[in-house]
């Protein structure tokens, strides 16, 4: 199964669209539960979402029956050092001896010298089978290019989402899959903002309105949800080998496994009529500014 269950919500009050804050355990447990029983089979976590891992190692015989990655500490100046250091905390948090998946947060950190050095330790970690695979979670094009000049990660995380298309039109998501790289997409609800009313927007947001009034009217008028055109533009990707979402609450969770799970998915949707252009929407790091 191509879905799997992004972990910030539940260290965080995380997403645009977020009224109900940090997911209690309770309702973290029922997730793992029904996310095992359908099948999903990846967690994503990190040290910077809070008490994600604590709260995952909390259900450690549940976390347990899923691919874990997570990643290094969000830092430019994170050192090889840092890397083991960051490994051996998470695992303790998780109360696991191993994990799937160990991405570095920050791709700025693997420029230059210490990036080499960054590297050569993650590849370290494979060695003594800490980790099974290793990568970086990146941000645009430009970072993608930095690193596969230098360096051949197992995995790479990408945003990408109906709104957010670069990575496609770029080629990246194709060279990458060319290169054999496994590729997790995130974002795919844009922080939750593709699944609001035009009408609930922040102010600061309010740029994009028009555009989420047009993709509104026209998905609702070829009988999809919006939770349903997301999930389907991400697994009709035929890059993408997971497709990361957050959820608050198990319904969240069914809802969209049940988008995730229809055999109707592939569609003759022009998605690229929803492509958006303004980075400063697409990209969350960059809301603050807009305030």
């Amino acid at each position: 199964m191509k879905l799997g269950l992004g972990t910030v919500q539940f260290g965080l009050k995380y997403g645009v669209s977020n009224q109900s804050g940090r997911t209690p355990p309770d309702e973290v447990r029922r997730i793992l539960s029904f996310a095992a029983s359908v099948g999903v089979e990846v967690l994503d976590t990190a040290p910077a979402y809070g008490e994600s891992e604590e709260v995952l190692g909390e259900f450690s015989s549940l976390a347990s029956r899923f691919r874990i990655v997570t990643k290094t500490r969000s830092s430019v100046r994170l050192d090889a050092g840092d890397v083991t250091t960051d490994i051996t905390s998470s695992l303790n948090r998780l109360k696991a001896s191993r994990i799937y998946g160990l991405l570095v947060h920050t791709p700025k950190s693997l420029s230059g010298e210490n990036g080499r050095r960054i590297f050569e330790e993650l590849q370290a970690l494979k060695t003594k089978g800490l980790v099974s695979k290793i990568g970086v979670s990146v941000y645009d094009s430009a970072d993608i290019d930095e690193i596969l000049s230098v360096h051949q990660p197992d995995i790479v995380q990408v945003p990408i989402n109906v709104f957010d298309q670069r990575l496609l039109k770029s080629g990246h998501l194709r060279e990458l899959r060319q290169r054999n790289i496994e590729i997790h997409a995130r974002s795919v609800f844009l922080q939750g903002l593709l699944l609001m009313t035009p009408e609930s927007l922040p102010s600061h947001l309010s740029s994009v309105r028009p555009h989420l009034e047009m993709y509104r009217n026209n998905i609702a008028a070829l009988g999809m949800s919006p939770v349903g055109a997301a999930i389907r533009f991400a697994i009709e990707q035929p890059e993408i080998d997971i497709v990361l979402c957050g959820v608050n609450n198990l319904a969240q969770l069914k809802d969209i496994h049940q988008e995730a799970d229809c055999h109707c998915l592939k569609s003759a949707i022009d998605w690229s009529q929803f492509s958006f252009a303004q980075e400063t929407i697409l990209n969350p790091s960059l809301w603050a500014c807009l305030r």
